[in-house]
């Protein structure tokens, strides 16, 4: 059925096979993936067959210290500096443009759509870093995107 092939592809994604933790011979399932971020060592297979956290080094990623985000996001008499405003509101732009091709490539099956919707996601990404480095006035942290729908 269609549920079990389902629930198949998330236990695969997740946690491997039942013979392996990869989902695909060199693909670790992301559950492990994220492990290796934990314990800060890659998950490799020993001499004897036996997986661990005992490879090379990983490196933690950077971590920006993001403010939680009010409720509603941020309004324009919140963020003083111009250029953060224009950060925010070009994320949430670049959000709901990413929002309505999707829909574009779902409703319509147009293949054109979901490549520019991925597009807008890269666009999304870079917005998204730089307004995280951007500390707000009060101390409390930094600016995050707000993920607003906006009209076109």
């Amino acid at each position: 059925s269609k549920v079990e092939e389902a629930i198949t592809l998330i236990n695969l994604q997740g946690e491997g096979s039942n013979q392996s933790p990869e989902e695909a011979p060199g693909d670790l399932a992301h559950h492990y993936r994220f492990g290796e971020i934990f314990h800060g060592k890659k998950f490799v297979q020993n001499a004897q067959d036996e997986w661990g956290y005992t490879g090379g080094d990983v490196p933690t990623p950077d971590v920006h210290d993001m403010a939680d985000i009010p409720a509603g996001g941020y309004e324009q008499g919140m963020v003083p500096d111009p250029a953060v405003w224009e950060l925010i509101t070009r994320f949430d732009n670049h959000y709901s443009e990413m929002l309505r091709l999707l829909q574009q490539a779902w409703t319509h099956g147009d293949q054109s759509k979901l490549g520019a919707a991925i597009g807008q996601m890269f666009a999304m990404n870079s917005t998204g870093l730089e307004l995280i480095t951007k500390p707000r006035p009060d101390g409390g942290g930094n600016y995050g995107p707000c993920f607003r729908y906006t009209q076109p």
